[in-house]
C-alpha cells in the first residue's frame, strides 16, 4: 500500500508541475499567480474558479457522420466549504456556474457548448492523505450544431468521472464511460426524437483566467 501511495504522489507531483510549467505557453491571460499557489493533496477554502478548459466531445449525427470534436474556451465553478479541510476526510459540492467552449470538425462543422440548468458535481474521501479523491459530476449542457442550424441539449445526466490531487485539478481532467450514448433533443422541438447522440466526454481542466 505504501508503495502504492508513493508512486500515486509522484504521478500527482509530474502532473502538476507539467501544467504550471506549460502555463507561460497558455494562451495569452493565464493568471500565473493563482495557477502557480495550486497546491497537491490540500482543501482550499470555498469560493469561485474562472478556468481555462478543453473538452473533446464525439458526437453522432445521424446521415451526417461522427466525429471528436476539440473545443476550447473557459469555464467558471463554486467550490461549497468542505465539512474539514482534511484531505482524506474532506466532502464538498461543487457547482458549475458557466462554460463556454467553442471548436470544429470537418464533418460534423462548427461546435460550440454552454451549460443548460444545474450542473452539480462532488468530491469524495479517499484512503489516506496522499492518495487521489474521487469527483463525479452530472452534466446537463446545450450544444450548438452550427452545420444542422440546430442546439441540442440532454435530458439524461451525462456522467463525469474525475481522479483529482488538487483542488482545482488544474492539469488534471476526466472522462464519461465509453459505452455511453445520450440522446440530445433539439430545443425547438424538446419531445421529439433525438437528432443526435453524444457517445463520450473527455476534459482537461486548465489555468486561471486573467
Amino acid at each position: 500500500m505504501r508503495k502504492r501511495t508513493i508512486g500515486l504522489t509522484i504521478v500527482a507531483v509530474v502532473l502538476l508541475a507539467t501544467a504550471l510549467m506549460a502555463a507561460p505557453n497558455a494562451p495569452q491571460g493565464v493568471d500565473m499567480t493563482r495557477t502557480n499557489a495550486v497546491r497537491l493533496f490540500q482543501v482550499p477554502a470555498a469560493g469561485d474558479d474562472y478556468l481555462h478548459f478543453t473538452v473533446w466531445d464525439t458526437i453522432e449525427i445521424p446521415n451526417v457522420g461522427t466525429d471528436t470534436v476539440e473545443l476550447n474556451g473557459t469555464y467558471s465553478i463554486r467550490r461549497l466549504e468542505s465539512n474539514t479541510h482534511d484531505w482524506k476526510t474532506a466532502n464538498l459540492t461543487i457547482q458549475l456556474l458557466g462554460m463556454d467552449v467553442r471548436g470544429a470538425s470537418s464533418v460534423l462543422g462548427p461546435v460550440s457548448v454552454a451549460l443548460n440548468g444545474a450542473n452539480v458535481g462532488h468530491v469524495y474521501p479517499t484512503d489516506s492523505e496522499r492518495t487521489p479523491k474521487f469527483c463525479v459530476v452530472e452534466g446537463q449542457v446545450k450544444i450548438t450544431l452550427h452545420k444542422l442550424g440546430a442546439t441540442v441539449f440532454n435530458k439524461e445526466p451525462i456522467p463525469l468521472a474525475h481522479q483529482i490531487t488538487h483542488i482545482p485539478p488544474i492539469g488534471q481532467g476526466g472522462s464519461s464511460p465509453d459505452t455511453m450514448r445520450i440522446p440530445l433533443y433539439n430545443v425547438a422541438d424538446p419531445n421529439g426524437a433525438p437528432v443526435a447522440y453524444l457517445l463520450r466526454v473527455r476534459t482537461q481542466i486548465g489555468g486561471y483566467v486573467g
